[in-house]
């Protein structure tokens, strides 16, 4: 055996020794939690976002424009949990309160996962509005979406486990 061959075998064994001594870690992440999939959005009362109810000389609020509004802040705690893009399967107990809105009332939306199986997760989702002159909440819309995550083929993906920590759902 040449000099140059026996000095590469040694540095070989000697890279192999040192690589068992390292212990490889996987760091896995701990399952998300309900409340760290928690979503806000805020929009302020347009006039394009009310219809005018003649009998009353009030205003309502769109009731399209507030579920779109929800989806949004549903899919946004979607894919903050899935970490993919998300899309909604359905929408249940849609139940619109108070929707007598004046221009420039703020609307507050809050949405979390509240549990996740297989492919799909459900998300309540409540509105609140706030009129700035009386300081009044009060809560305006609630709903469970079912969402489900895709891949970058658009095929539905596997969730990861989601921790009920301690609080399980919205309340809503």
């Amino acid at each position: 055996m040449s000099l140059s061959a026996s000095v590469s075998r040694k540095a070989t064994q000697s890279a192999m020794e040192e690589q068992k001594d390292v212990t490889q870690v996987t760091i896995e992440e701990p399952p998300m939690t309900c409340e760290q999939t928690r979503t806000l959005m805020t929009h302020l009362v347009e006039n394009n976002n009310l219809v005018p109810e003649f009998k009353t000389n009030r205003t309502h609020l769109r009731e399209d424009f507030l579920l779109r509004l929800m989806d949004i802040c549903a899919c946004f705690s979607a894919e903050k949990f899935s970490k993919h893009s998300a899309v909604t399967v359905t929408v249940d107990e849609l139940i619109f309160q108070h929707t007598l809105l004046s221009f420039g009332e703020l609307i507050s939306a809050y949405s979390q996962v509240n549990k996740a199986w297989g492919t799909s997760m459900e998300i309540g989702v409540f509105c609140e509005a706030e009129d700035f002159q009386t300081g009044g909440v009060r809560k305006i819309c609630s709903a469970y979406f079912t969402f489900v995550s895709l891949d970058q083929n658009k095929k539905k993906i596997r969730l990861p486990p989601l921790s009920h920590g301690k609080y399980h759902q919205l309340t809503i």
